[in-house]
Order: C-alpha cells, then structure tokens, then sequence
C-alpha cells in the first residue's frame, strides 16, 4: 500500500499567504519540529532506512544563515522543507548527494551545511541546473556559507548528461527541475522526472533515496504520472511515500537491492 503523511492546515495558510523575494515566514507553518519528525521515523519504520539518531545542532544557525546571506528571487523550499532536507542528511550520511535543478541553490545550501561539521567528512553535493545564471547565483550563496569540510560543487548543464560524466555511485538524489520544450527533448514541466529517474537508476547505490519535489502539483495535471509508476514499482523501488507537510508535496522513493536491467531504460 502506497502512504501518505498530510497535514491540510499547512496547505490553507499557505494558500491565504503570499510571499515575495524572501523565505516563507516561520508562522506558517506550525508543528514544523513534530511533522519533519514523524516524515523521518515514518521512512525509517516503513522504508527500512536506518537513520541515526543523533540530533544536528547546528540547523537553525545555518537557517538563519542561509535565510540572511542567500540572494534568492523566489523560493518553493518551504521551511519543513529545508529541515527535512538538512536532518535527512545529517542522518543519512550520504557520500555522494546529487540535487537536480537546483536553482539559486536553497537545497544544496542547506544539505551541505547538515554534513559540514562530520569528521572525516568524505561527502559530496553536486548541483545542476541547465541555466548557468542560476549556476552563477548558487556558486555565490554557498560562499556565503564558509563550509571548509564539505565538497561542493555545481553544473551548468542537462543533468541526463551529468549522470553519465560524474559516473559514480549515488546516495540521495533531490529531483526540482522543469523540462520546456527547446532544451529538454520535448518534456514539459515535471514529466522530466521520468526521463531523468530512468537515466539515473543505473547510478543509483542500493538503499539510496531518491526525492522528487512537487509532486502533489504535478499530479493534479498527470505530467508526473510516469515518474510515480516507476518508483512506485516493487521491482524497481522497495518504498516510495508521498509527504504532503507543504503544497508542493514531496514524494521520497528508496532503491530496491536489484540491479536495473538494460531494457529497463529502452
């Protein structure tokens, strides 16, 4: 059976709110700690994810950092969102973390920021982004960051290309991009979730996660639809569960112990 973790009061102080050129504000969201909580230990309970349990104390100097010093035009990272996103690193541990579409770089900032202060720290975080003014904004906010011991780079560039040129074992793959029709072979929107998902599973490492954001809006128009069949199949996938803690939704899918077959990615 497929799970869904929602909380409805969140969505309809959103949708009363609007906000821009700065961070949604901290009282929309009430009960944060405890939904980021239940989203952890539900994966952790129903993906078999074995996370540690050690608290991060850094999170909220690096939210206020990142919230102060960020050049960010507009931004859907919600603030569940960015303490999922720092927790589940913090209590991952992943080695090589890939976040596609990445923007201004909201999402890479705060995944780095999580592993910043893990010693020996071998971690990774790549962003891609096909528009290399957004590469160049993202480049600038990290700095701001003054991480020492955690590798962080970015590429500007159709991340289909970058699966194979980085050619490595991935842990935690956060899928945020929009396909148009002129640089991503026809795909429009979030339906480029399908291609990519397909693209990176031979990359994928066993037990790695895969996120893919604004789920709950791409399902209203169906264009995510092929992504969901694929990561919600036993064969592929042995968890996928979608977390309605904000609007966008977030749909986190854990890869199975097979090993993808060629005709797979036909």
């Amino acid at each position: 059976m497929h799970r869904v973790i929602t909380c409805d009061t969140w969505e309809k102080e959103f949708e009363r709110l609007r906000f821009e050129n700065k961070f949604p504000p901290p009282e929309l969201y009430p009960n944060e700690k405890s939904r980021v909580s239940l989203v952890l230990s539900s994966i952790e309970k129903y993906g078999g994810i074995k996370l540690l349990h050690e608290e991060p104390l850094t999170f909220e100097y690096y939210r206020n950092l990142i919230h102060s010093s960020f050049h960010v035009t507009w931004t859907a990272i919600s603030r569940p969102l960015e303490r999922f996103l720092f927790f589940l690193s913090f209590k991952f541990r992943p080695k090589l973390t890939l976040v596609v579409g990445c923007g201004e770089g909201t999402a890479v900032g705060f995944l780095a920021a999580s592993l910043e202060n893990i010693k020996p720290n071998e971690a990774e975080i790549i962003g891609i982004d096909i528009n290399s003014d957004m590469i160049d904004i993202a480049r600038r906010n990290i700095k701001t960051l003054n991480l020492k011991n955690i590798k962080v780079d970015f590429l500007a560039e159709d991340a289909h290309q970058s699966f194979d040129s980085i050619g490595r074992c991935i842990d935690l793959l956060f899928l945020d991009a929009d396909g148009n029709d002129e640089k991503m072979c026809g795909y429009k929107g979030k339906k480029i979730y399908e291609s990519l998902i397909l693209k990176a599973l031979p990359y994928l490492c066993k037990d790695s996660l895969v996120l893919a954001h604004d789920v709950r809006w791409a399902k209203l128009s169906g264009e995510i639809d092929g992504y969901l069949s694929l990561v919600r199949n036993l064969s592929l996938f042995s968890f996928s569960i979608e977390v309605r803690f904000d609007i966008q939704g977030l749909e986190i899918s854990r890869k199975g112990d097979q090993i993808v077959h060629p005709d797979i990615l036909k």
